[in-house]
């Protein structure tokens, strides 16, 4: 894989490490720095070469790569501008392969843009052959080979055609496969689990003071704890969009709206 290009840039040589692998080096790009590691393991493991690892702003000589939002990157005019969602960049610029991606703050792991995750994943798919198909030991197919290599006319941009996923193949304590088979979430989602009525207009808050918030079953406004509303009442579709506004006010790009089981 990857020794096809008549020009390449040599990242392994015959089982030897001819690259260096640089990520940045402040303690806000940890992200960064975990898949710099990923990429060194599975480099590892599909050829035995060992790459030397170094955080900025240590200089280094040689075929590089570049993991994240590096210095190196800065000064390459290599950015995530005009990304989206997950949006990554694998290009070669003289003698370095940047690995840079779109990525975002969340509160829960699946809850951001992990780019950057995405294109060093790529990488090991595109030019190692690596494979991540079910989470367990069994699951991953790692080929062995001697020498690996990228084009020096790389320059590829790639965003997975998913924004959101929710239940995917992957749980998030399994970073490789997470990732490559999309299984986490692009956009930052509030979202609470299915039945998301209740979270906007609970019976605890509204039920003694509004009991025409609720439905009426039999006669009687109900206080049954499935939180059953009144529909045909305005002012409760009036706090359910109000109660989505605030979400969106918190900085949420997605909000779920769903009824309670058996509405």
């Amino acid at each position: 894989f990857g020794a096809a290009a008549a020009r390449a840039l040599t990242i392994v040589a015959n089982g030897k490490p001819v690259a260096t692998i640089v990520a940045p080096g402040s303690p806000d790009r940890f992200a960064a720095q975990r898949t710099a590691s990923e990429i060194r393991k599975y480099i590892r493991k599909a050829t035995g070469a060992e790459l030397a690892m170094v955080l900025e702003p240590n200089a280094v000589q040689g075929a590089i790569i570049s993991v994240g939002d590096t210095d190196l990157a800065e000064q390459a005019g290599i950015t995530t501008d005009h990304l989206k969602l997950d949006g990554c960049r694998l290009v070669v610029k003289g003698n370095i392969l940047f690995l840079i991606g779109r990525d975002t703050l969340g509160p829960k792991p699946w809850h951001k843009a992990r780019g950057t995750d995405k294109a060093g994943y790529t990488f090991l798919e595109n030019f190692l052959g690596i494979r991540w198909f079910i989470p367990a030991p069994q699951g991953k197919l790692v080929p062995t080979t001697r020498d690996v290599s990228v084009p020096d006319d790389l320059n590829e941009t790639i965003t997975s055609g998913m924004a959101y996923v929710i239940n995917g193949p992957y749980p998030s304590h399994y970073p490789a496969g997470y990732v490559a088979n999309n299984s986490y979430e692009k956009v930052k989602i509030w979202s609470a689990g299915g039945e998301s009525w209740a979270n906007f207009l609970p019976l605890s808050k509204y039920f003694k003071d509004h009991p025409e918030y609720f439905a009426l079953i039999g006669g009687k406004r109900t206080d049954h704890d499935l939180n059953y509303l009144c529909l045909s009442n305005p002012e409760v579709r009036n706090l359910l969009l109000r109660g989505v506004q605030e979400k969106f006010d918190e900085g949420f790009d997605w909000v779920q709206l769903s009824a309670s089981d058996a509405f």
